[in-house]
């Protein structure tokens, strides 16, 4: 793996912690471990141990910036250290770092969603595992089985926007991040958010950021 690619991926697995996003993270993390790692040092399995120690220090950080508990935090760190210095193989290790990424994207999920009813909380928690699907408020309702005038009422009232607005904000927070951790084309995000047609995805992406996809993602890039 060449080294813009290894940050590439680091990037985009910190990016699926910070939103929790179990399966984006495992995704990232199958392809991280499906690579060569650049060889710095002999000893394959140490390199290993290093990469782990320093990917679960960078879990940790993304982690506590979204506001986990410090204890629970120390603990599930101590925890990894220790199990990451005991490793006897590079398969486990590989096994190690599939259960960091679903772990800690498991704590931001629960802070997330902290103070609403199980229904709300299992509304964000289907919104947010898979940007890409058809997230209409049908589609919820039946997935979730509940009547769909309850659920639109019932999540405007907790979250205080409607459902439609809040998949929206987040299918726009996660582009915007994916622009800047990645280098896919416009089309290719947008069909990552759940979005096919690129011109409306164009539109609604500078109402929100006031500007296009491109201009953000080369003004950010040049600062």
């Amino acid at each position: 793996m060449n080294l813009m690619k290894r940050y590439e991926l680091q990037d985009r697995l910190l990016l699926e912690i910070r939103k929790g996003n179990e399966a984006g993270a495992l995704r990232a993390v199958k392809e991280w471990n499906g690579q060569n790692a650049p060889k710095i040092i002999e000893d394959k399995l140490a390199e290993w141990k290093w990469d782990l120690i320093q990917m679960n220090a960078l879990m940790v950080r993304e982690v506590r910036t979204a506001g986990a508990a410090q204890p629970v935090l120390h603990e599930l760190d101590s925890e990894y250290m220790r199990r990451i210095w005991t490793a006897g193989d590079e398969e486990l290790c590989r096994k190690l770092m599939e259960e960091m990424a679903v772990r800690y994207c498991g704590l931001v999920r629960q802070m997330e969603t902290q103070g609403y009813s199980p229904l709300v909380r299992n509304v964000i928690l289907a919104v947010n595992a898979d940007l890409s699907s058809a997230l209409t408020l049908q589609y919820l309702s039946e997935n979730l089985g509940v009547n769909r005038s309850y659920l639109s009422s019932r999540f405007k009232r907790e979250v205080g926007i409607t459902l439609t607005d809040y998949v929206t904000e987040q299918r726009i927070r996660y582009a915007a991040d994916l622009l800047l951790t990645t280098s896919y084309p416009v089309l290719t995000v947008a069909r990552c958010v759940g979005i096919t047609d690129s011109h409306y995805f164009g539109r609604i992406f500078k109402k929100k950021m006031g500007k296009t996809p491109g201009e953000y993602r080369r003004q950010k890039k040049e600062r």
